[in-house]
């Protein structure tokens, strides 16, 4: 294996993982509006439903997609950070 494809590869798995991670988010979101006494049944949907749509992406992605890789890190990494800062609910 060359760097070059070490580095694609790590890349490639870190963005997983931080697919994995944001849908972990929403999962702690869905939970925490489940615990309050009058739930926003709604809300909850939109949660579940952009679990889905991030579970689709992330089966989706594919190692040879550098752009979607880097797409993917770029966006959803910067959630993931700014939710380990901000700590649990």
């Amino acid at each position: 294996m060359t760097k070059r494809d070490a580095t694609q590869l790590a890349d490639y798995e870190c963005a997983l993982e931080t697919i994995g991670n944001v849908i972990a988010l929403k999962a702690r979101d869905i939970a925490h509006e489940q615990r309050k006494a009058t739930p926003d049944e709604a809300h909850v949907d939109t949660l579940r439903r952009e679990q889905s749509e991030l579970a689709g992406q992330r089966s989706k992605l594919r190692l040879e997609d550098r752009e979607g890789i880097a797409s993917v890190i770029d966006q959803y990494g910067k959630l993931v950070r700014a939710n380990a800062l901000q700590g649990p609910l």
